[in-house]
């Protein structure tokens, strides 16, 4: 998910304006008349507000989860050691 929002931005921000200039000069033969207006900012920029909610509740759900790993693996050595000091 944060790769498709690294690629949405660099194509609305950089690609697309470059494009976009060069497309006005090149076919219009004339001076650049109108700017790229970045698609992703029309409405408020709720584009980039819900992408930034789910990256966030995505990152926030994948370090519970590691942190929940860490424990199981930390409940096993320590059984295993347990059962080292027993045998």
């Amino acid at each position: 998910m944060g790769w498709l929002y690294l690629a949405v931005c660099a194509f609305d921000f950089v690609i697309f304006p470059i494009l976009w200039n060069f497309a006005q000069a090149t076919y219009l033969k004339t001076v650049v008349f109108t700017q790229w207006n970045p698609l992703t900012l029309q409405g408020a920029g709720f584009f980039h507000i819900a992408m930034g909610a789910v990256l966030g509740i995505s990152a926030y759900g994948r370090t519970k989860e590691k942190i929940e790993d860490k424990k199981i693996v930390a409940n096993k050595i320590k059984i295993n050691l347990d059962e080292d000091q027993i045998g």
